[in-house]
């Protein structure tokens, strides 16, 4: 095996969607690192006395398959780690929730583009387009304009 650390890596990145997908907390994923970690060294250890000293240790089976299980259960630890929690304040919850009417104001100067101008808004109210009701939230989204006619704020 000539680059050991190429198979490590694509099970790491793996890992990281897999973790972000997964219903698991990162606490799950670290317990299941420490056991794989303790059932790596226990066969390691066990494997010591018939390992052949012609290969490096890092290619011996129970070494380089106690890397892999660590890469993955960690990778994994941290994309699910990384997934974000929103709550009923936060504007990225009501994403694909339907049309809505966001409340809220400009927070930086608007940006003309040539064919579009942006302007980040940062948002207050929410609206939700069936029901009426009005929900306050948290959040900043990116509005694309025609850059014609200028609206005033």
């Amino acid at each position: 095996m000539s680059a050991p650390l190429v198979p490590l890596m694509l099970v790491w990145i793996v890992a990281l969607l897999l973790g972000e997908r997964l219903p698991l907390g990162w606490l799950t994923w670290l317990g299941v690192t420490a056991l794989s970690l303790v059932i790596g060294l226990v066969v390691i250890s066990r494997q010591a006395a018939r390992a052949n000293r012609a290969l490096p240790l890092l290619f011996h089976p129970p070494v380089y398959g106690t890397l892999v299980a660590l890469a993955f259960t960690l990778g994994a630890a941290r994309g699910s780690a990384h997934r974000p929690v929103l709550t009923a304040t936060d504007l990225a919850a009501y994403n694909d929730a339907g049309r809505v009417t966001v409340l809220g104001t400009l927070a930086r100067y608007p940006e003309a583009r040539g064919r579009f101008t942006r302007y980040e808004v940062a948002a207050r109210e929410l609206v939700l387009a069936g029901s009426g009701t009005r929900l306050t939230v948290k959040g900043r989204l990116l509005v694309t304009l025609p850059p014609y006619p200028a609206y005033q704020y």
